[in-house]
């Protein structure tokens, strides 16, 4: 139900004279242009012209990524996972090396 309301609202908002404010990404904060109304605008101008949906996921990725961050999160908790592997093994090479030299004596 919500996506037909989407695509429905999504071809009024193309034959209103593209007037932007109609959609809910066209609004920012501060009451200018939103930040992912350009990914919007792209992702339902593609929609409106193409044979299957699936033409524009990539359209549609790049819109979704824009609003939730979703893919920018996944990659900053897998550099962080990393890093905290890294340190981890740091340690445990440092630990076994101060071991060695307490036995070498």
């Amino acid at each position: 139900m919500l996506r037909l309301w989407l695509i429905t609202a999504a071809a009024h908002n193309l034959k209103s004279n593209r007037d932007w404010r109609g959609m809910a990404s066209g609004w920012g904060i501060t009451g200018n242009k939103g930040r992912c109304y350009d990914f919007w605008m792209d992702f339902s101008e593609c929609m409106s012209r193409c044979r299957e949906p699936k033409d524009c996921s990539l359209l549609r990725e790049d819109y979704l990524e824009c609003l939730h961050h979703s893919k920018e999160f996944q990659r900053r908790n897998r550099i962080y996972k990393e890093e905290q592997r890294q340190l981890r093994a740091a340690a445990r090479k440092g630990k076994e090396g101060g071991d060695a030299a307490v036995h070498s004596h």
